[in-house]
C-alpha cells in the first residue's frame, strides 16, 4: 500500500473536503490494544468525517512494543548506535500507520499511510537521533506539498508519530511522547480546528484517577494549567509538544468511549517566552525557628498575610526557614510576626522592602534547560544581588531591589534574545 500520487488511490467515492475543517487525531498505543479498539478508532474517524470534517490520523506503536524493540535491540548490541536504534524503533510506528490505514479502508473511507521512507514524508527533524527537533518551516512547506492535496481529495493520512527525517535522509525520534509533538505539529502547518488526543482516560481528570477515587473529569483547561500538569508528572500531554503547539489550535483529550466531542478541551494563549516587571512594591519576609516544615508554620503564615489584607506572590522553605514574598508591607509583616514569634512557631523574622518582580514565563522554560543560568549570571557580573529566585513550572521570579529592576529587566531580555 506504498504511496505514489493520489492517482493511485480512485476507487472509492468520498467527496472532496476542500472546505472542511481539519481535525488532527492521535491514537496513543494505550488506545490500540487490539483489533476491537482499531476498529472502535476507525469507527470514530467515520462519524468525524460523516460530520464534515477532514481528518489527519497520528498513530503512536502498538502498547509495550517499543519498549520491547528498545530492550531487544539493546540486549543484542549494548553499544548500538543512535542512529541505528532510532530505525529500529521508528518501526513500531511505521507498522501501527499500516495496521490503522487498513482498518480505516475496512469501514468504508479513503485511506493513506505516511512512512518516512517515502519522499511524501512531511517531517523534517534535526539533532539527536533520539530526541530530534522538528524544523517547523520545511515542515509546513512539505505538509501543504503532501499532506493538503491529500486532503482536498477526500482521503484521511496516516502519519507515523513520534519520527522524523533529516536533510540527510535519516530517520530519527522526537524522544518520549513524540507522537503527541508530531499531532501538535501537523494541526499548526494545517490550522486545525483541533488536535484530538485519544487516549485510554476520558480525558484529563482533577487527580490521578488510579490513586485518587473522587477523581472527575476536568471539562477546560487553559494552555498554562495543562503545561503545569504536565510537568508535574500528569500524562495528559508531552510537555515537548507545547513548544510547537500556536496560539489558535484547540488541544482536546478524549477516549474512544467518549467519542470526538467528548473529553476536555485545552485552549488558550501562552508566549514562547516573555519578560516583565509583573509586580512592584514587594516585602520580603523571612522566618526562622526549628521544624518549620512539620509544625504547621506554613498553613498559618499563610493565615497571617491573608488576615492582614496581604497577597502572596511566592513562597519557599526548608526545615529552617521560610521566606515569603508579599504584597501588603509592614502591615503584613506585624500579622507574620504575631503569629510566628508569640505564637511559637518561630524564632526571629526579618522584613525587606521595596523589592520588585520579574517574571520570566513562556512554553520555552520546559523545553530547553539552561534558563536560570542565562538569567543569574548577567546580573551577577553586573553586580545586581538576586533577593530571591522561585521557579515554579512555566515561569521563573527574580525579586530584585527597586532601584535595579530597569537594568536587571534590560540584561534579563539580551541574555534570553529579546532585547537588542
Amino acid at each position: 500500500m506504498q504511496f505514489s500520487g493520489v492517482a493511485a488511490f480512485t476507487t472509492r467515492q468520498n467527496k472532496p473536503s476542500s472546505s472542511r475543517p481539519v481535525l488532527v487525531v492521535k491514537f496513543g498505543g494505550s488506545v490500540l490494544t487490539d483489533e476491537k479498539n482499531a476498529k472502535k478508532a476507525a469507527e470514530m474517524l467515520k462519524r468525524a468525517y460523516k460530520r464534515g470534517f477532514s481528518l489527519v490520523v497520528v498513530v503512536s506503536a502498538l502498547k509495550g512494543v517499543t519498549d520491547q524493540l528498545l530492550n531487544m535491540t539493546k540486549a543484542t548490541n549494548p553499544n548500538v548506535s543512535d542512529e541505528m536504534l532510532a530505525e529500529v524503533l521508528s518501526m513500531g510506528e511505521r507498522t501501527s500507520a499500516r495496521l490503522m490505514a487498513a482498518t480505516i479502508e475496512g469501514v468504508g473511507l479513503k485511506a493513506v499511510f505516511m512512512d518516512p521512507t517515502q519522499e511524501n514524508w512531511p517531517i523534517v527533524s534535526y539533532g539527536d537521533y533520539l530526541n530530534a527537533e522538528v524544523d517547523m518551516e520545511k515542515t509546513e512547506k512539505l505538509v501543504k506539498e503532501h499532506v493538503a492535496p491529500l486532503l482536498e481529495q477526500g482521503y484521511v493520512p496516516i502519519v507515523c508519530g513520534f519520527i522524523g527525517r533529516n536533510t540527510e535522509g535519516r530517520i530519527q525520534t522526537l524522544g518520549r511522547g513524540g507522537s503527541d509533538t508530531t499531532a501538535v505539529v501537523l494541526g499548526n502547518a494545517l490550522r486545525a480546528k483541533e488536535v484530538v488526543l485519544v487516549k485510554d482516560v476520558a480525558g484529563a481528570f482533577s487527580a490521578d484517577p488510579k490513586k485518587a477515587k473522587d477523581a472527575k473529569v476536568v471539562e477546560e483547561l487553559d494552555m498554562e494549567e495543562a503545561l503545569l500538569l504536565s510537568v508535574g508528572g500528569s500524562k495528559l500531554i508531552h510537555s515537548k509538544a507545547f513548544k510547537y503547539l500556536n496560539d489558535g489550535i484547540k488541544l482536546r483529550i478524549t477516549s474512544l468511549s467518549h467519542d470526538i466531542r467528548g473529553g476536555t478541551i485545552i485552549d488558550g494563549i501562552m508566549p514562547q517566552l516573555e519578560v516583565d516587571v509583573s509586580k512592584e512594591n514587594i516585602s520580603m519576609i523571612t522566618v526562622v525557628g526549628r521544624n518549620l516544615s512539620t509544625n504547621g508554620a506554613l498553613a498559618k503564615i499563610a493565615d497571617a498575610i491573608r488576615s492582614s489584607g496581604g497577597i502572596l506572590h511566592s513562597l519557599s522553605m526548608d526545615d529552617r526557614a521560610i521566606i515569603a514574598y508579599v504584597e501588603g508591607g509592614s502591615k503584613v509583616y506585624k500579622s507574620i510576626h504575631k503569629m510566628a514569634v508569640k505564637g511559637g512557631l518561630g524564632k526571629a523574622t526579618s522584613f525587606f522592602e521595596d523589592l520588585v518582580e520579574i517574571k520570566v514565563r513562556g512554553k520555552a522554560l520546559e523545553i530547553a534547560p539552561g534558563y536560570i543560568q542565562k538569567i543569574t549570571v548577567p546580573l551577577g557580573r553586573a553586580g545586581i544581588n538576586i533577593y530571591g529566585l522561585v521557579t515554579i513550572a512555566s515561569s521563573i521570579r527574580v525579586y530584585l531591589a527597586k532601584n535595579d529592576a530597569e537594568k536587571g529587566l534590560k540584561l534579563i531580555k539580551e541574555a534570553l534574545g529579546l532585547e537588542g
